[in-house]
């Protein structure tokens, strides 16, 4: 049989700064290179590899750079999964990360995450924040929808005394 799990909707308190309104103007160039070179004499497998996830452009995101640097006290809404053995948090309007995943066994948070987030220029889109865990799949330079929320809502299954919550990337 199946351990009960519980879903639980409710906010988390941390002190960020404001993501801002989105750049109005497309990007249609490309904005990064490519950090490094692919040596003479790599077999192709391996370069192939080094040139996985490169994008051409983020069109048709928009930027996402008018944030600001100062961080004050702000509330996000936050989305607990739980049963008797591990705690999940995700945060749905910073991207559907995961921001805690705390083993109720040991007593350990497993994941590294702070009160204090700040901005920074690194993702495709520039606006991004170190902590938790982000769904960066199938792009190199942290996903476009890093500071972006997903589609996600809660889904309980009553026969199985069960709850899950989605995050669609």
């Amino acid at each position: 049989m199946a351990t009960p799990s519980n879903l639980t909707v409710t906010t988390l308190s941390l002190s960020m700064p404001e993501l801002g309104p989105l750049n109005p103007l497309p990007v249609v160039a490309a904005e990064l290179d490519q950090p490094y070179t692919v040596g003479e004499g790599v077999p192709e497998e391996l370069q192939a590899s080094a040139r996985y996830g490169l994008v051409p452009n983020v069109y048709p995101y928009l930027m996402q750079d008018g944030y600001s640097r100062n961080a004050a006290p702000r509330e996000f809404p936050a989305v607990v999964l739980e049963n008797s053995k591990l705690r999940a948090t995700v945060l749905p309007s910073l991207g559907g990360r995961i921001w805690e995943l705390f083993d109720k066994t040991t007593g350990k948070q497993l994941l590294h995450t702070h009160g204090a987030p700040q901005l920074a220029n690194i993702a495709l889109r520039k606006a991004w924040f170190a902590g938790g865990l982000e769904w960066n799949i199938g792009t190199r330079g942290h996903s476009p929808t890093s500071c972006d929320p997903p589609p996600h809502g809660p889904r309980a299954y009553p026969r199985r005394q069960a709850h899950a919550a989605y995050v669609g990337v």
